[in-house]
């Protein structure tokens, strides 16, 4: 993998970066830097599950704000990540895109938040992808510049900026070479 870098510079999360999961040695070493007198708080998270498993729910609907998914034994908590695509019926529906897991009704069931727009019901042929996030546990929450590692297998990182005033952090991302 070569080396990745992201920029944050508000309230947000990156985009997942995810690691060659397959080296039969396997290490990533993490450096974040922020801005000088930058006012932020930031973290570095990991992912065991696959970031690009995709899976069909049962159904999506949304009540006012509260969008709730049904899919079977889905193992996510408050937190956790979830990437919706193909659901929107039409051009101002709001079901699609990167959200963060809000609530859990049960086994089968969570929900997350959007905008009140669109379609009360999502497409059938929707897919969706679940990442439970784990903090790192250097980089869980800082605000200043650090390094980390992993030495044993994570399948996805992101950086994840929980609270911002000012300036800008960087996150970059090196997975050695071993075979």
């Amino acid at each position: 993998m070569r080396t990745q870098s992201v920029t944050l510079g508000s309230a947000t999360f990156s985009a997942w970066m995810p690691m060659d999961s397959a080296k039969a040695v396997f290490g990533v070493g993490i450096g974040v830097t922020i801005t000088p007198a930058a006012v932020l708080t930031y973290g570095v998270q990991h992912t065991f599950d696959d970031p690009y498993k995709r899976v069909n729910p049962i159904s999506i609907t949304r009540s006012g704000t509260t969008v709730t998914v049904n899919q079977t034994d889905h193992g996510l908590s408050v937190g956790d990540f979830v990437h919706v695509e193909g659901a929107n019926t039409g051009p101002t529906d709001v079901f699609d895109g990167n959200f963060t897991v809000a609530a859990i009704t049960d086994a089968n069931n969570f929900t997350y938040t959007v905008s009140s727009a669109g379609a009360t019901t999502a497409l059938g042929t929707a897919m969706i992808t679940t990442l439970r996030v784990r903090p790192n546990s250097i980089l869980g929450s800082s605000s200043a510049n650090g390094d980390t590692n992993y030495a044993f297998t994570v399948r996805a990182v992101r950086l994840n900026v929980s609270a911002w005033t000012s300036g800008k952090v960087t996150m970059t991302v090196n997975q050695g070479s071993g075979t």
